[in-house]
């Protein structure tokens, strides 16, 4: 008897301190990229289902076409409080972790538009400095629910008008034959209007 009336004293105290749903108003449901942070890393292993973990990489360095990954993490804020509350939801979707939801718990309504790279240097022989590479490389990463993306082309993921991401990684198709040395320019677009672009260092190719 006095175990069940400590079980239902937590409860309580759960439910109208800590766990209080009106402490979960202030939490907003949705969110947006400020900015994007950009790295380079290399591919330390692939796996059967083609995903792949990445490791440091000193660009001081030569690297294979197939190693590269233009790594590209965005920085969030946060919009919209979270719907009204009742019993029900918080019983079924939150009594059981004693915790409000996430930031950002319900995704973003932005769509990416646009994912466009650019070298400063010609790619192949029929290319020139003003052509889209884009469709040299391929896209990975997590999505706003943290699904993984693994290894699409670009034109073909953009055309299903993705959700943000998490994290995007790039990784190229083939190697530059023209010249060896490259920097990158990635142009990325949402569909309420922000535009990002991302520089990379130079990179040197084997």
């Amino acid at each position: 008897m006095k175990k069940t009336i400590l079980i239902l004293s937590l409860m309580l105290a759960c439910i109208f301190t800590a766990c209080n749903p009106k402490n979960c108003e202030d939490v907003p449901s949705y969110f947006d990229i400020e900015n994007l942070n950009l790295e380079i890393k290399k591919i330390a292993k692939i796996y059967a289902d083609q995903s792949f973990s990445t490791t440091s990489f000193d660009l001081n360095n030569l690297i294979a076409y197939n190693e590269i990954v233009l790594e590209i993490t965005p920085q969030f804020s946060y919009y919209g409080n979270v719907k009204p509350f009742n019993f029900k939801d918080f019983f079924i979707n939150t009594a059981y972790a004693g915790k409000c939801p996430e930031p950002g718990h319900q995704g973003s309504t932005a769509h990416i538009s646009k994912i466009a790279i650019f070298s400063n240097q010609p790619f192949t022989d029929s290319n020139s400095i003003q052509d889209d590479l884009s469709t040299y490389f391929k896209i990975s990463g997590l999505n706003q629910h943290f699904g993984a993306i693994k290894q699409l082309e670009i034109p073909s993921f953009l055309s299903t008008k993705p959700d943000l991401m998490r994290m995007i990684q790039l990784t190229l198709k083939e190697n530059p034959t023209v010249n060896k040395e490259h920097e990158f320019t990635i142009i990325y677009e949402q569909s309420n209007g922000k535009t990002f672009e991302l520089i990379t260092p130079l990179i040197k190719f084997e």
